[in-house]
């Protein structure tokens, strides 16, 4: 069967096994391309319109047979110069000519002139909202494409492409085709001026905020799916794209913060909390207060826990943004105006302890002081002096708040990395009130001493004794064991605090020296703790078992907390002399 004969049993029959032997026709030069654009022509003359959308369909189906070097620049022209005339004869053959279109662009040897062509037929003769899904993909597939690889093209188009842009993907609801929307948005608010229509781009792409899309059930495997994580991390993309869309962005997120819908509050503070590398505070400032206001709320008031956790890193994000602005205590654009704010609302939950809100402003005060080095320092210089404080009259308030204890809201203001050196006597302060408190409340006073230990904070001597009698206590559970080995390899680790490590272990030993007795295997676990930084763990070691004969009886017990490379390592050869000495003595 000759090719004429091919086009023609497609055109009347669509068989589309047909497609596939003109593609191999045309690869292996058995059909002159001219030659096949020639054929199909003598359809697009026929006086049925269908015919004439089918031969062009045809034309593009085995087109896209062909690998993206085949065709020639001048070959390229001049189909699109062929397609752009056909796309102004009846607008049935718009749809299979945008097809062909997004098969030409995708050419390496299209030229900037016919890119330009391409792009210029579509917002000139195309209706895109009036096409079917398949045929608005296709739109949106060149577009993409064009922005990504050959973004010089389009910027020649300039702001004019933007406009031309937003009317073609206004009204779009399909979820393929949004993905593709998004993708060239966040594209355009790279590398396009959208000064002039930036509020349209926000429009435009705010009616879908929040994303309320569910996928629907389908059995086709070959049909792509697209999931509601998918839309919402490309619409964010787009939102957080640029600064210029923060006048527009956040009226629009107050308002979703102020709804009764607590799915809606919390993709208003997502979108937000990712807003942080492209918007300025300076764009917003009208509009910080009632972000906090709305913020703390959340965070103070939260119905559930993830309300919680994101108006806390919501609060986080508004204190960085501030904190990167040029400071103007004038305006609202204050690191400490802010701060002193935070303080304000706080403060009085944390001297009422029989408040239920005392937990969630210690909360939000610790978000406030994440956000960098300054909102750290100033919190710790008014808050700390505070629950210390209230260390002093604890037994007053233990009638009052029996639930949870005055230490547990000062260690997670500790847990702070950016935090700054803490003056000598709130340090003192602080221990004096672990000491206190540490037999009535030890998990809450041992996240405290790990954490003031990480800050170099240099304890005292209540604190060893404190240790070891928790230590040879041994009614210790599984949760404060975890606590206990983590204060211990604190200890171990810095050699700030070598005396501290010593004169524990020296404690451990002698408590079952004196006592004549095998120690206990949580004793042994603490010790291999405190021996637990390689460079200074041998010595220890050996300062304290070797040489001992009660050192053999204990070694099945402590191996079972030593790997064997350390053991091979740090202790095969004492052990061996030590082994041998005592075979030597017939012990």
């Amino acid at each position: 069967m000759s090719y004429h004969e091919l086009i023609g049993k497609y055109v009347n029959d669509r068989d589309e096994t047909i497609v596939s032997q003109l593609g191999q026709l045309l690869k292996t030069k058995e059909l002159a391309l001219v030659d096949f654009i020639v054929s199909i022509g003598d359809h697009l003359q026929s006086t049925e319109l269908s015919k004439r959308s089918i031969a062009l369909t045809l034309g593009a189906n085995v087109l896209e047979h062909l690998p993206s070097t085949f065709l020639e620049s001048n070959e390229i022209h001049h189909l699109i110069v062929f397609l752009s005339a056909k796309m102004s004869d009846h607008h049935i053959l718009v749809q299979p000519s945008v097809q062909l279109f997004r098969i030409l662009a995708k050419q390496a040897a299209i030229c900037d002139d016919d890119c330009l062509l391409i792009i210029k037929a579509i917002f000139s003769d195309v209706y895109v909202q009036s096409f079917p899904q398949a045929s608005r993909y296709n739109v949106y597939v060149i577009f993409l494409h064009f922005l990504l690889y050959r973004l010089d093209v389009v910027q020649q188009v300039g702001s004019d492409f933007v406009c031309n842009f937003i009317q073609a993907m206004d009204g779009e609801r399909d979820p393929r085709n949004l993905v593709l929307c998004f993708q060239c948005l966040q594209c355009m608010t790279k590398h396009l001026e959208i000064e002039p229509y930036k509020e349209e781009l926000f429009e435009v792409v705010a009616c879908y905020f929040p994303m309320e899309y569910k996928p629907k059930a389908t059995n086709n495997e070959n049909e792509e799916t697209i999931t509601h994580e998918q839309l919402v991390l490309s619409l964010r993309n787009v939102l957080t794209s640029t600064g210029k869309f923060a006048q527009y962005c956040i009226p629009m997120l107050l308002e979703k913060l102020d709804s009764d819908i607590p799915s809606a509050r919390v993709a208003a503070m997502d979108l937000f909390i990712h807003c942080i590398n492209e918007y300025d505070a300076r764009d917003m400032s009208s509009y910080l207060v009632p972000l906090w206001n709305l913020l703390s709320k959340q965070a103070l008031c939260a119905e559930n826990q993830e309300v919680e956790i994101y108006a806390l890193q919501a609060i986080t994000t508004l204190m960085q943004l501030i904190g990167k602005t040029a400071q103007n205590d004038e305006t609202e654009i204050s690191t400490k105006k802010f701060v002193d704010r935070a303080i304000r609302e706080c403060d009085k939950f944390l001297k009422e302890f029989d408040l239920q809100l005392v937990w969630p402003a210690t909360k939000v005060l610790q978000a406030v002081a994440r956000a960098n080095s300054t909102c750290s320092s100033l919190i710790w210089s008014i808050i700390l002096p505070l629950l210390i404080k209230q260390f002093n009259n604890l037994e007053q308030a233990r009638f009052t708040f029996t639930s949870t204890p005055s230490i547990s809201f000062i260690y997670p203001l500790l847990d702070i990395r950016t935090i700054i050196k803490l003056p000598t006597d709130v340090g003192d302060e602080l221990w004096i009130a672990i000491s206190t408190n540490f037999e009535l409340f030890p998990s809450q006073c041992l996240s405290l001493t790990s954490n003031l230990l990480q800050i170099n904070t240099m304890p005292g001597q209540a604190l060893e004794d404190n240790l070891t009698k928790f230590i040879l206590h041994e009614n210790i559970n599984d949760e404060l064991k975890i606590k206990l080995a983590s204060v211990l390899k604190t200890i171990a680790s810095s050699a700030v605090f070598d005396r501290l490590c010593t004169i524990l272990l020296t404690n451990l030993i002698n408590s079952w020296t004196a006592s004549k007795t095998v120690p206990s295997n949580l004793t042994l676990e603490c010790c291999v703790d405190l021996c637990y930084n390689s460079e200074r763990c041998q010595e220890r070691l050996e300062r304290f078992f070797f040489p001992s004969q009660q050192f053999i009886r204990l070694l099945p017990n402590l191996f079972k907390y030593l790997s064997h490379s350390y053991i091979l390592t740090n202790l095969f050869t004492p052990l061996f002399d030590l082994l041998l000495s005592s075979v030597a003595h017939d012990n």
